[in-house]
């Protein structure tokens, strides 16, 4: 399998087990609702505040659930036309909140600070994502529970940084991080016209580069 379809099967894989949680706490509320209207029904107390609690919160489950079907479209369709300009901003948030399930479960935390207008690029975006994805698996196999990484979007000169600051008392290198290989992103990074930066504002950040370069 390539890197890349390996990149595409991890996501999926997410995001149908955090489908799966969504559907399964739907169900259990639905059926709670029902539960209580047999038990309510031939009772005065309707048990009205109950039953619309309980409804509220499926409400709330199923915008939860419509946004993260929202972001899996987005991500899906980025490999229709794989050159094109694209939103910094939207490609980085996409890939954060479709990994959600995994940072879960490292009780690793990610503050997201983006650049307020945004940055248009030229280039593949699936490739970036694939690099960002790359990046923070390499932290996560070296960070602990509670730890938290910041990741900034930036312009620089002709150039969009991302910047990832990570919060912790583990001393981290680009050796330590990509120690397994199984995420190995330096050949896409040289595909996008990237550079990658290890320590530039101190000891505990990592900065991607891409230059901003747009069509025609």
């Amino acid at each position: 399998m390539t890197d890349q379809l390996r990149f595409v099967a991890s996501i999926l894989s997410i995001f149908t087990h955090e489908l799966n949680n969504h559907t399964s706490i739907m169900n259990e509320s639905a059926g709670l609702v029902l539960d209580l209207i047999e038990i309510k029904g031939n009772s005065e107390d309707c048990g009205f505040e109950q039953i619309s609690s309980v409804t509220g919160g499926i409400t709330n489950q199923i915008k939860k659930t419509t946004t993260l079907v929202k972001y899996l479209n987005r991500f899906a369709h980025r490999m229709d036309i794989p050159i094109s300009n694209y939103e910094l901003n939207e490609v980085v948030e996409e890939l954060i909140m479709l990994m959600n399930r995994v940072l879960n479960q490292k009780e690793i935390q990610i503050d997201l600070d983006l650049i307020k207008d945004g940055l248009i690029i030229y280039g593949n975006p699936s490739v970036l994502q694939y690099v960002i994805f790359s990046i923070i698996q390499g932290f996560l196999s070296c960070l602990k529970s509670g730890d938290k990484i910041i990741i900034k979007t930036l312009s620089v000169d002709s150039n969009a940084e991302i910047r990832f600051q990570f919060n912790s008392e583990q001393k981290l290198s680009l050796d330590i991080m990509n120690a397994d290989k199984k995420w190995d992103y330096s050949e896409y990074i040289k595909q996008i016209g990237a550079g990658i930066v290890f320590g530039a504002q101190g000891a505990t950040d990592l900065t991607l580069t891409i230059p901003l370069v747009k069509e025609g």
